[in-house]
């Protein structure tokens, strides 16, 4: 099992993960989430709540 931790900016005034969601369908494409890159744990839950909220936010793959 892997341990998962979301990490919000604190100016995004976000409590939780239902809060994320509420402010990402009110600002389709505005966000950006940080993955190990493609096929990373990170990125394929990433791409999992995305579909499943219904939610656009962009992958921002680490390159090192």
């Amino acid at each position: 099992m892997t341990p998962l931790v979301m990490v919000v900016e604190r100016s995004l005034d976000v409590q939780s993960g239902k809060g994320f969601v509420e402010l990402a369908k009110a600002k389709p494409g505005a966000l950006t989430y940080a993955s190990g890159g493609t096929g990373s744990i990170s990125q394929l839950v990433g791409e999992w709540i995305k579909s499943e909220a219904g939610i656009k936010v962009l992958e921002v793959p680490y390159k090192g």
